[in-house]
């Protein structure tokens, strides 16, 4: 007679009551003593009938036994203990065979977890995923990460973090990412901003006079920006001749606070010709193009939010320029979050 299958089902002794033949003896807290034996793979020798010893594999049995019943074995690693709200996580990406770390922004009512990655990326994950994923054997796919490692993108750890999303009514944009000990107006200053990757902004609601009106993208200026970004404030098409230019700065970071008007997003930037700091608020601005994006004619269309299309300053040059911000302390006087400016038309940047 062959055993019957494995369920767990009594709270207490995790038997069914009909299962007391003799066939299981073993307690689920003697078994847990026994799960290390059988998460073990590894050759031994066997004696044969005939005294040869002959190499055998030993495979891990407890990959067979039910994710549940290994999980309570396993000293109940479970959901609730690894992602829980606030809880930085490492998840293995099955697509790219990478590890990506995150943090869990938020429980939906149905237990779903609202995970922002390090990269941008963010995504929502059903429980049960993510319990098939703690329990894969032999080595978990989805555990706890410490914020003392550091962001971690496609295997490479001590990256920027992900540190909060960015809402706009019941959308997600993107999410900020390197939170920063600078507080302007008494808001964080975070190094980079990601817009969500296939968002899809709702169209223009009106027209203006023999031009169609901006996008919800264009007018809140919803472009990702990092740390060193080369950028440049766009005027418009409604200037006059003269006013036809553009103002040039590098991103030292981004902050989102609140005015009088309501939230206000915007970016802490250098001037590309005083080297001042200056704070301007996000439209308008846009990332430059590398060159091989900027020649005419070379069949690729700039895509502002493409890493790979922008230029963006040296890893040397961006260590300067924080030793710069640190030593020009340009933002003790900005107690007041509705002294966000912007760059006048008739100047490259305006200092502060």
């Amino acid at each position: 007679m062959g055993r019957q299958q494995l369920v767990v089902a009594d709270a207490e002794t995790g038997f069914l009551e009909e299962w007391g033949n003799g066939y299981y003896t073993n307690s689920p807290s003697e078994l847990q003593n026994l799960l290390p034996a059988l998460e073990e793979e590894k050759e031994v020798e066997k004696e044969t009938q005939h005294g040869a010893r002959l190499p055998m594999h030993c495979p891990c049995l407890a990959q067979h036994f039910p994710s549940s019943f290994r999980s309570s074995l396993a000293g109940a690693v479970t959901v609730d203990t690894v992602a829980a709200l606030g809880a930085r996580v490492a998840v293995f990406v099955a697509g790219d065979m990478k590890w990506y770390g995150g943090f869990v922004e938020s429980i939906e009512a149905d237990g779903n977890r609202l995970i922002v990655f390090d990269d941008g990326d963010i995504r929502e994950v059903e429980p049960s995923k993510i319990q098939e994923m703690i329990d894969a054997r032999p080595t978990p796919l989805f555990k706890a990460a410490n914020a003392s490692d550091g962001g971690l993108v496609a295997n490479v750890a001590g990256l920027l973090m992900a540190a909060r999303l960015l809402r706009v009514g019941n959308n997600i944009v993107g999410a900020f990412v390197g939170a920063t000990d600078v507080t302007i107006g008494g808001e964080i200053m975070y190094e980079a901003f990601i817009l969500r990757s296939g968002i899809i902004f709702p169209p223009p609601v009106r027209v203006r006079r023999g031009q169609d009106a901006p996008s919800q993208q264009e007018r809140g200026g919803f472009h990702t920006f990092r740390r060193g970004d080369a950028v440049e404030y766009l005027f418009g098409d409604d200037a006059g001749p003269d006013e036809q230019c553009s103002a040039k700065a590098t991103v030292f970071g981004v902050v989102e606070g609140r005015t009088n008007q309501g939230p206000e997003k915007a970016l802490v930037l250098r001037c590309s010709t005083t080297q001042l700091f200056f704070l301007s608020r996000w439209p308008r601005w846009r990332r430059m193009p590398q060159p091989f994006v900027a020649l005419a004619g070379v069949g690729v269309e700039f895509e502002p939010d493409n890493d790979a299309h922008a230029i963006t300053m040296s890893a040397e040059d961006s260590a300067q320029m924080i030793s710069d911000f640190q030593e020009a302390k340009s933002f003790e006087r900005f107690d007041d979050y509705n002294k966000v400016l912007q760059p006048s038309r008739r100047a490259s940047a305006l200092p502060l």
